[in-house]
């Protein structure tokens, strides 16, 4: 039965703020480590939207690609198992270190970047679904809604990944079109909410019964970017 989810936050009035793990943050703190340590500085929403994709386009283009495949396809909803993906270094291996130096030198703006494997992996399944393709792909006639998958999540976080795995399979299989949209909307812009909201009616028709899912603009894109890459790029690769 659909529709007996719950959805935490309005996914039709403001979308706020963003589930722990769903997206990248940009805050106005130092930031040391394998990031470059910057000097704090408020930024705009949008201008943190622009760099954010600005830094997911190089990390992209500019990162080792056996790296990013082998991050994608040894993950899931729920988890990221770089020891399987044979990647130690993740600022190293995507460059991640020279990419955020340059976009921050373009935007001539400082700030701290955090983030995490799944914040990542949610960039790169946009950035590589996007490359390959300019518009959305035909809908094949046989298309299901059911995507095969693998899961590197144990234990009751796999019934988890899971469960999220075949939200966004659902909600791209319903509204592919609107999936698409938005991930070629600029992070934190209007246009990018605006098309979040134009979800809104698969994203209540894929909730099942008991489901809790935290759903807002940055999340939303983050289950899209899984669902289309899963379903369209994913079949592309060589195992």
């Amino acid at each position: 039965m659909r529709a007996a989810g719950r959805i935490l936050s309005a996914v039709g009035a403001a979308l706020a703020l963003v589930p722990a793990g769903a997206a990248a943050q940009l805050k106005p703190e130092m930031q040391t480590g394998s990031m470059i340590p910057v000097q704090p500085r408020a930024v705009e929403a949008d201008q943190a939207g622009r760099i954010r994709k600005g830094f997911a386009q190089c990390v992209y283009r500019m990162g080792a690609k056996g790296a990013v495949v082998r991050l994608l396809t040894h993950s899931d909803p729920g988890t990221v198992d770089l020891k399987a993906a044979g990647v130690s270094d993740l600022s190293r291996s995507l460059s991640m270190e020279t990419c955020l130096g340059r976009e921050l030198q373009a935007d001539q703006s400082t700030l701290g970047y955090k983030f995490t494997p799944k914040v990542l992996r949610g960039m790169m399944m946009e950035e590589a679904y996007l490359s390959t393709f300019a518009v959305l792909p035909p809908r094949p006639a046989t298309m299901t809604q059911a995507v095969d998958r693998t899961f590197v999540s144990t234990g009751d976080a796999l019934s988890v990944a899971r469960g999220l795995a075949e939200f966004a399979d659902c909600v791209v299989f319903k509204d592919p079109e609107h999936a698409d949209a938005l991930l070629r909307t600029v992070p934190n812009s209007v246009a990018e909410k605006t098309a979040a909201r134009a979800l809104a009616p698969a994203l209540g028709s894929c909730l099942t019964a008991g489901q809790t899912v935290a759903l807002n603009a940055a999340s939303i894109r983050v289950f899209m970017a899984d669902g289309l890459w899963n379903r369209y790029v994913r079949p592309t690769i060589r195992q």
